[in-house]
């Protein structure tokens, strides 16, 4: 009897599931965007609460299924369940931060949208980023932070879930952990961070100030600019050779030179742009070579990758943000992760 009524419970948990693929055909409309692999869009839009308390309060339908049958481990207890998924605690963290990344990009078994949610914050911030650097081509670096601020900061994201109506097709438990407005619009920020993760869609953008000047290229200057001389030198060292080789001038110019000719202005606002170009490429390896680890986790991965000290074994970190603007700008984001592949992650593949 009790596998009958066991059963019978798991039916409205079914026509739930069905209910919830069917309505994700109009958050796509919504959106705009049809996406190809239906699991990452579920897992953007499920909270922690919901895999914790089985999309339920605790004191509801998981304590019933408990009761009617032998005790299990998946319907019972949660330190059972748990036990290798758990994030808190220092024993956890010292375990989880002492393994190292996998040889081949590998799922993760972490089923909830905290992942992606660490991706996704690295995706808004770097749409931002380029829709600013090109909106506003005069604005230096300050600038152009102090709006990226404003545009990436929960409270705006959180109005733009609601213009989506992420709510209604959120999986979060119905307890206590959302019951205020405040915790539901943060889960709703992060849930469109999650989104974006998802999705990771990149536009074509106009064209910048040195190449609108020389749309074919301007690699004919090097004959008669004896510092692109210099530069094309560097080229050969690194292996990269820039279509606007101008740019990488740029790259290379402080803003104490001022304007000049050449290169139309100082490297502050490639800076700028190489920062995020920077934190989106580490988030997105991070994300698909170290399955096991949780948002906190990848998050202190990701401070150690691409700090300033770090930066510094390759170059100058102010530099080297630029130059990832100018190749960014150049070439497209393939060559950024190329170059970041061999100057940053190259040694935790060897530690793999």
């Amino acid at each position: 009897m009790s596998d009958v009524v066991q059963h019978a419970m798991l039916l409205p948990v079914l026509v739930c599931h069905l209910r919830f693929h069917d309505s994700l055909n109009i958050l796509e409309e919504n959106t705009g965007y049809k996406f190809l692999d239906r699991f990452l869009l579920q897992l953007a839009l499920t909270h922690p609460s919901y895999r914790e308390n089985f999309g339920t309060n605790p004191d509801h339908a998981r304590n019933s299924l408990t009761n009617c049958g032998l005790r299990q481990p998946q319907y019972g207890d949660r330190r059972i369940h748990y036990m290798n998924t758990r994030k808190r605690g220092i024993n956890t963290l010292i375990n989880i931060m002492s393994r190292f990344g996998s040889q081949q990009e590998a799922t993760s078994n972490i089923n909830h949208n905290e992942r992606l949610e660490f991706l996704g914050d690295a995706v808004v911030e770097f749409l931002s980023s380029i829709h600013l650097f090109y909106m506003f081509p005069d604005l230096e670096e300050g600038g152009l932070a102090t709006y990226r601020a404003a545009i990436v900061q929960n409270q705006h994201l959180a109005v733009l879930s609601k213009k989506l109506q992420l709510e209604k097709f959120m999986l979060y438990a119905h307890g206590s952990d959302l019951c205020h407005d405040l915790e539901l619009r943060h889960a709703m920020a992060n849930c469109f961070e999650a989104l974006m993760g998802a999705t990771r869609s990149v536009e074509n953008y106009p064209l910048h100030p040195l190449q609108e000047q020389e749309p074919n290229g301007d690699r004919r200057w090097i004959e008669s600019v004896p510092l692109l001389q210099k530069i094309h030198k560097f080229e050969e060292q690194i292996g990269i050779e820039f279509t606007h080789i101008r740019l990488l001038a740029r790259a290379l110019t402080h803003r104490s030179l001022g304007y000049n000719n050449l290169t139309l202005g100082s490297n502050q606002r490639l800076e700028f742009l190489g920062d995020t170009v920077l934190q989106l490429v580490a988030s997105e390896y991070l994300y698909k070579f170290f399955p096991q680890h949780h948002e906190g986790h990848l998050s202190l991965l990701r401070s150690s990758l691409v700090n300033n000290r770090t930066q510094a074994v390759v170059y100058k970190a102010d530099l080297l943000e630029a130059f990832l603007g100018a190749l960014y700008v150049d070439k497209d984001l393939g060559y950024c992760r190329k170059f970041c592949e061999v100057c940053f992650f190259q040694d935790y593949r060897i530690l793999s």
